[in-house]
């Protein structure tokens, strides 16, 4: 761990992997069982962008292992970092749209990328996720990741390849 200026930063791998471990563990606990933990464990917090880009990788990821949406494959984005077409009732993603014209929803209006409906947040980048990303949150990225997560309906335990 880095201490700097009287924050800590984590490595993102190290954030991803504690997220999901604590994802993993709510699933479990939410399962029937003879005993139950009486609350959740806490979501660790992600400062400024560290996990988000990541974040949004894996979703699409996730979305595209479960034949949910087709991820928008690239050369610098790597196989899931252009994002995919995705929505339901808690959030969308798009893949960036070079198509430029002013019939275009995504184009015209300068909508999101992602945006996650419950919050208000989003997050837009260029051609690829996390290049000259700008983000605006109203709350955590661990909530919202989670809650995108559990939108999907996913059985618990296949929420990642």
């Amino acid at each position: 761990m880095n201490v700097f200026a009287g924050t800590v930063t984590i490595p993102c791998a190290h954030v991803l992997m504690t997220i999901f471990s604590i994802f993993h563990l709510a699933w479990r606990i939410n399962m029937p069982k003879k005993q139950k933990l009486p609350i959740d464990p806490p979501l660790v917090r992600v400062t400024r962008d560290r996990g988000i880009t990541e974040g949004l990788v894996l979703l699409t990821q996730i979305l595209h292992e479960h034949g949910l949406a087709e991820a928008t494959e690239g050369f610098l984005g790597g196989t899931y970092g252009y994002g995919c077409h995705f929505e339901n009732s808690t959030f969308f993603i798009h893949p960036y749209c070079w198509c430029e014209k002013s019939t275009c929803p995504q184009c015209a209006h300068d909508a999101p990328n992602f945006f996650h409906k419950i919050s208000g947040s989003e997050v837009r980048w260029y051609k690829y996720i996390g290049r000259s990303q700008k983000v605006t949150l109203t709350q955590s990225w661990s909530t919202i990741f989670v809650s995108c997560i559990h939108s999907l309906g996913l059985p618990p335990g296949n929420e990642a390849a």
